[in-house]
Formats: structure tokens, sequence, C-alpha cells
């Protein structure tokens, strides 16, 4: 299984075969990385996974948060509205999946997703994100007529910023096996041999005796091809 760079310059290889086009198009995709993953968390945690920074399976993770997130919204209006009919409820939820929620909304969700103590920090984070109801709504025609007085936020905005503390969470917990990894990934290609991955867990299992060591790791490289990427070692080993 190919990884990171490598994945993205076989996959441009095999779709142009031509080499100045495979590093023109690579060399636009890392250009785009760098310029959009400040205000796009799917472009932010694409570099990572790049990089070797993260796993490849927490890009799963990050779309569960977003379709949560959506379907806690869809559930908070049929329980305001239980009368709406099932057009009316999507149509309200399109308009604030594409608009703004109430901070109402945005609590509810959140507290909802998160313990206390994560839900306290992300609605301190996003305070400053939110506007009065007469600022959220000037000029915005016949949006005025929701103008509920309550303080609003940019549905996006709002997302954005779950998403991005969910990586800095994730990135948290795999602070010390990264550091681990790195150690045996001498050349930085988000690869380690047999050798490096039994190193790897009896550093981060040191629980395990040898014949645990050596059955991890055959679940790690099944095929005994002594070679194990970073997202298999972390979906492997921090599983639990």
């Amino acid at each position: 299984r190919k990884h990171g760079l490598k994945h993205m310059y076989t996959y441009l290889w095999r779709k142009h075969g031509l080499k100045h086009i495979v590093v023109e198009n690579a060399s636009s995709i890392l250009q785009g990385v760098q310029k959009y993953s400040s205000v796009d968390n799917d472009v932010l945690v694409f570099g990572k996974i790049l990089r070797h920074e993260v796993d490849e399976e927490f890009r799963f993770v990050q779309q569960q948060l977003k379709d949560t997130a959506r379907e806690l919204l869809r559930v908070l209006l049929r329980g305001r509205y239980p009368h709406k009919p099932e057009t009316a409820l999507q149509g309200m939820l399109d308009k604030r999946l594409n608009g703004t929620i109430d901070d109402l909304e945005a609590q509810e969700v959140v507290r909802y997703m998160y313990n206390d103590s994560d839900a306290d920090a992300i609605l301190d984070g996003l305070a400053p994100e939110f506007l009065p109801a007469e600022r959220q709504w000037q000029g915005r025609g016949e949006e005025l007529t929701h103008a509920d007085g309550r303080r609003r936020v940019d549905y996006g905005r709002f997302l954005h910023f779950l998403l991005e503390f969910q990586l800095q969470g994730h990135e948290r917990f795999l602070l010390p096996f990264l550091e681990e990894f790195r150690r045996l990934d001498e050349d930085r290609d988000g690869v380690i041999d047999r050798d490096g991955v039994q190193e790897l867990i009896q550093g981060i299992r040191p629980e395990l005796d040898q014949a645990g060591v050596r059955e991890t790791a055959d679940m790690i490289d099944p095929n005994g091809l002594s070679r194990a990427t970073l997202s298999t070692c972390v979906a492997i080993l921090c599983e639990n």
C-alpha cells in the first residue's frame, strides 16, 4: 500500500504518464494545500496526511463529525417544529447549513457531542464568532423575518471551529506515538520495517511480552512485507 506523497505521485503518474505534467500537477496540489489549509479543514488534514502528521483514517472521523452536527440540527428542528412537513423541515435545515445558526442551536449541538469541559472550551472559543441579530441580519432582505434577537454564527465558521478542535485533540493524542514513529522512520517516508514495528510496539505497549509483540507485529504486517505505514500502525496500536 502506498501512502502520502508517494501515493499522490503514483496516482498522477498513472493518470497522466508524462513527467512534466505530473510535476506540474503535484506542484499545484502542494501550493493549494499551503494556500487553503488555514481556511479549509479538509485541506489542512489532507496536507497533514501527506506529511505523515496524522493517520489517513482521521479524515473519516472529520466526516463523521460533519454528519453528526448536521443530523443533530435536524433533530433539534424536528423537536421545535414537530408538525412541520419533512420538505419544510429540510428547507429550514438547508437554510442553516448554508447560512447561520443561533446561539441556542450551537450550544445544544456542542453539548450533545462533547463532555462538559470540552464543550465549555469550544463555546468560549466560539464566542467572538457570534454576531448580534441586528448586525447579522442587516440588509439581508427577506431574511429579516428571522431576526429573533438571538446571537447567530455562520454555520461554516461553526463547523470549521469544531473540526479544528477535533484535529487539535487528535494531534495531542498522537504526539507520543508520532515522536516514537519518527525516531524509527529515518528517511521520513512514513514507513518502518519489521524491526522498527517491533520496537515501536515495545515503546507504545510496554505491557506486552515478546509473544504479544510478535502477534501485534503480525497484525500490522500480516503479509510479512517488512513494511508498515504510519496509518496502519495507528489503526492497530491506538485502536483502544
